[in-house]
């Protein structure tokens, strides 16, 4: 039941979905009419557009507005907060406003393959428009445009790219990070993270500048608007002395595994006659080095990534690696592996990984390809074995929301 000019999307074609989020969505339709005397209906211009209104109330209007519950504010204590900020700065009209760069951008390597992403970078008043091609190994290509509200925005950077890759040397990229990971969610992921892209060697002067006009936005998020901010560095660096004794506990486990296993081929080799079936003694040793040397691997390699914060389905696949009795070292690994699994399942170390994140891992995804009768049971029996340690991206979608709303209480 509504009015139908004031009703959510969600209301009009999901009945039985309807929560609270939609309450605001007529809210911002009720400060869009106050503040233009227009509905917002089909394809509308911010407020500032079409009044001479203050353009940091297009942000929170445009935000209320939007058509996916999971992108408008969670609550109405946050429209409250960001309309107080607002009134609490100077005024920016429009005729203020002036003319930004457009900026050329590539994405390489967004699959194993080779697909790759080209694309131009612009701004308006409120919004940062990435519209590009994802052009296929094959040549073909499919057009998309993310549009990113300058209040989701909690930095950009132009700076050197990583130079992990050879065709990177020498290269510049701009690196957005933004509040909520649902805000880059439909923007492909590179070799190096979701979140940065490559400009174009002649737009070097122009990404600077682009880069600049919206740091000096009043629109930027900034910890004073974001009172949770204010005190994420130091939740990060608590929950990184948390870890730090496990990861180097992950770090002893590979040590004694791999030290134990080799102890153990070398009693092995002398015990046995070598003249006797040795291609079956060369097959079992190989088997056996490359089994341990992936789980030395994956448990150093999670142990890196606990101190960095990142890759936290990685971190729990090392700590049921080093639960499996792969090594003679098996007690150490297991009680080292309970340990981990346990510190990684508590909220605030979760909360932790999705916030240190330069590309936003997590979010709400868009709609991915159906997978075949085979894939599909793989994929279900692999959700079923591990489901109840990692953490789905529903889940961590809702963990984070809470911990926002913790923040803002």
């Amino acid at each position: 039941m509504g009015t139908v000019y004031y009703m959510a999307p969600e209301q009009l074609l999901r009945s039985l979905d309807v929560d609270h989020r939609a309450d605001i969505y007529s809210l911002g339709v009720v400060f869009y009419e106050m503040l233009t005397g227009e509905l917002p209906v089909g394809r509308f211009a911010p407020p500032g557009q079409r009044a001479r209104v203050d353009a940091r109330l297009d942000a929170i209007v445009l935000r209320a507005l939007e058509s996916k519950p999971e992108n408008r504010y969670q609550d109405a204590g946050e429209i409250k907060r960001d309309v107080e900020a607002v009134l609490a700065g100077p005024q920016l009209l429009a005729a203020e406003r002036t003319d930004w760069p457009c900026v050329r951008f590539t994405i390489p390597q967004i699959s194993w393959m080779g697909a790759h992403v080209n694309g131009e970078m612009y701004r308006d008043e409120t919004t940062l428009f990435l519209d590009f091609s994802v052009v296929s190994p094959w040549g073909s290509s499919t057009h998309k445009e993310v549009r990113i509200p300058l209040a989701e925005l909690l930095r950009i950077s132009l700076h050197q790219s990583p130079p992990r890759w050879p065709s990177a040397q020498g290269k510049r990229e701009i690196v957005l990070k933004a509040i909520s990971p649902a805000a880059l969610a439909e923007l492909p992921a590179g070799p190096h993270g979701r979140g940065r892209l490559r400009v174009h060697p002649g737009d070097l002067e122009a990404a600077q500048q682009l880069a600049d006009s919206i740091l000096r936005s009043p629109l930027l998020a900034r910890p004073t608007l974001l009172p949770g901010l204010a005190g994420q560095a130091s939740d990060l660096d608590r929950v990184r002395r948390k870890l730090f004794p496990l990861a180097l506990s992950l770090l002893l486990a590979a040590a004694a595994g791999l030290v134990s296993s080799v102890a153990l081929g070398l009693v092995l080799s002398r015990a046995f006659d070598p003249e006797e079936n040795p291609e079956a003694k060369r097959l079992v040793v190989a088997a056996a080095s490359l089994l341990v040397t992936a789980c030395v691997g994956l448990l150093i390699v999670g142990a890196v990534q606990m101190l960095r914060l990142r890759s936290y389905r990685l971190c729990l696949v090392a700590a049921l690696v080093a639960v499996l009795p792969w090594s003679p070292a098996w007690l150490l690994g297991l009680t080292v592996g309970i340990w981990a699994v346990i510190v990684l399942g508590r909220r605030d170390v979760m909360l932790a990984f999705l916030g240190d994140s330069d590309g936003p891992a997590s979010g709400p995804p868009h709609e991915p390809e159906p997978p075949g009768p085979v894939a599909g049971k793989l994929q279900s029996w692999w959700r079923s074995f591990v489901g109840y340690f990692v953490s789905t991206r529903v889940n961590r979608s809702r963990l984070q929301r809470e911990g926002e709303r913790q923040n803002d209480g």
